[in-house]
């Protein structure tokens, strides 16, 4: 059953459930792509630092923040920290409000 399968990624997966079941709650739902032009938490468009303005580039500067669902710009994502209350305990891309949230 294990031989296509390395012991530990099958043990880091399991843990990964483990963990996510033991939640004491879910994560919010996440704000759809297209919903907004501007960053959720400095309100500049999501384009501010690339080199390109297409809605091709806008889409990949914008990322859901796994704490609180906001839609956001690279700028105000960078920071990653684990979510022990959705039961995720590796670290994952959080906006600087969630991260800094005491």
């Amino acid at each position: 059953m294990l031989s296509d399968h390395l012991g530990r990624n099958y043990l880091a997966a399991l843990r990964i459930v483990r963990d996510a079941r033991k939640a004491s709650s879910a994560p919010p739902p996440w704000v759809c792509f297209n919903t907004h032009t501007r960053c959720m938490c400095c309100e500049a468009p999501f384009t501010w630092n690339s080199t390109s303005q297409s809605e091709a580039q806008a889409n990949r500067d914008q990322h859901n923040c796994r704490s609180c669902g906001w839609l956001v710009c690279d700028g105000c994502s960078e920071k990653r920290k684990p979510l022990p209350e959705y039961g995720i305990n590796t670290p994952v891309r959080v906006c600087d409000k969630c991260f800094y949230k005491a």
